[in-house]
């Protein structure tokens, strides 16, 4: 999925942080942590607040299931640095009790993954803001460090 996307870039002309080729080679280096997950789940992969009917206490709905796809279950945004503030109720409902070493581990890749997709969607949308593009730059650099410290 990651070289797919890396494809999308260099068809785009994105210039990113990191030469491609680096980001490549980053990323083979821990593809043996992916190996471990057997079973494959309908990942939502933008299952936020937002995105989360609520009606009497209950869920009563999920909407925007563009970027869904079968994978790990780890893979899931609220298992993700973004949203480290709710973690402990997120891995309570998947009947996890924390994170093991290897599995904090792929969620490097995967937190790499959402940031190396919103850097290079800048210029596929076509965002004006300048904002949100240093921002979504400054995620791919913090997320690129972390996945080099593995």
């Amino acid at each position: 999925m990651m070289v797919d996307v890396l494809a999308d870039g260099k068809d785009a002309g994105v210039e990113l942080p990191v030469s491609y080729a680096e980001i490549e080679k980053e990323v083979l280096r821990y593809r043996e942590l992916l190996g471990v997950v057997k079973e494959a789940s309908l990942i939502h992969w933008d299952l936020w607040d937002g995105n989360v009917f609520v009606h009497e206490g209950r869920i009563s709905g999920l909407i925007d299931f563009e970027r869904a796809f079968w994978g790990d279950p780890l893979s899931e945004f609220y298992f993700g640095r973004f949203a480290k503030s709710t973690l402990g109720a997120f891995c309570e409902g998947y009947g996890i009790n924390g994170l093991t070493e290897s599995e904090q581990r792929r969620r490097v890749l995967y937190d790499f993954y959402l940031d190396l997709i919103m850097a290079i969607e800048c210029t596929y949308r076509q965002y004006e803001s300048k904002d949100h593009i240093k921002w979504a730059y400054e995620n791919f650099v913090e997320g690129y460090k972390q996945l080099q410290a593995l």
